[in-house]
């Protein structure tokens, strides 16, 4: 049971969970909203991630032994004010007025950000294959508009539009985050933005909690604050650089086309979302641009 395919196909299976985890994370913050104001629910989660992820920073600065300046100390904690709570609040607030599926699949789209940042900056070319599978991936999204209202329940033009620039910050955040990773490692940074990312947030946070009653939120919504903040940012995470570390990072990433689909069957199956032709549609051209982008 120690031969190499059976540790390969542990850690593919670890991969499968790890996008288990980030798809069900859709579905604990669609629950959390219910009772939860959005721009409030973002200050919990990063403070609690925060607070998370101080044991596994510890662990890795023992771990790795590296050392960091205040130059850098500045640089990670800038890069989480804006990558990670712009991220989030851009996050929260635009699944909170659009469904899974929609978010799930835009979300999809940071690679192709990343690489058209990465270009802009003149660290990689894009050659016609990549502005094909751009294209089509824009396609994508704009066939999920064709189901977006700007009002009522359901997925909106306004949310998805949210979710877009949750991407875009995101993208931001890992590539220029990228030189303060290979320098620290995955972890050091990682917590330096959520650090960062929570006091700047904090204003906010109190600001919105002092006229909050709290004794209005349910256990299952608190359940779904503490999904987010732990299993999201902290178990995933360990289990994701975990596998990274053992796995080339072309097959790591090959797997992340599974988490809009599955928060896609969590979210027709838990929450009762619908399913149109141009969800299955737009998805399809999403992923496919993705892929052809990722792979040209």
């Amino acid at each position: 049971m120690n031969d190499p395919a059976s540790r390969s196909w542990r850690l593919y299976l670890l991969l499968v969970l790890v996008m288990f985890i980030w798809a069900l994370n859709f579905i604990a913050t669609k629950v959390a909203l219910k009772e939860i104001p959005g721009a409030l629910l973002s200050g919990f989660r990063l403070t609690l991630a925060a607070i998370f992820l101080i044991p596994v920073y510890r662990w890795a600065k023992k771990k790795d032994g590296k050392t960091w300046d205040f130059a850098d100390g500045w640089r990670m904690a800038l890069l989480g004010s804006i990558g990670i709570a712009a991220n989030q609040v851009f996050f929260i607030l635009g699944l909170s007025r659009t469904t899974v599926s929609h978010a799930a699949f835009i979300f999809g789209l940071v690679p192709l950000a990343v690489l058209l940042l990465a270009s802009a900056m003149g660290h990689e070319a894009i050659r016609p294959q990549k502005i094909g599978g751009i294209m089509l991936a824009l396609c994508g999204v704009a066939t999920l508009q064709l189901r977006a209202s700007t009002s009522g329940p359901g997925p909106s033009s306004a949310g998805d539009l949210m979710i877009i620039a949750s991407a875009l910050t995101f993208a931001c955040y890992i590539v220029f985050g990228k030189g303060m990773v290979t320098a620290h490692g995955p972890f050091i940074p990682t917590t330096f933005a959520f650090f960062s990312g929570a006091v700047t947030l904090l204003p906010m946070t109190l600001y919105l909690a002092s006229g909050f009653d709290f004794t209005k939120v349910s256990v299952t919504a608190w359940l779904g604050v503490l999904y987010m903040a732990m299993f999201s940012s902290v178990v995933a995470s360990l289990l994701y650089y975990y596998v990274l570390g053992k796995l080339p990072a072309s097959r790591v990433s090959s797997f992340s086309y599974l988490q809009p689909l599955m928060a896609t069957t969590l979210g027709v199956t838990i929450l009762g979302e619908p399913v149109s032709a141009a969800l299955v549609g737009g998805g399809a051209l999403i992923l496919g641009g993705v892929f052809l982008t990722e792979r040209s």
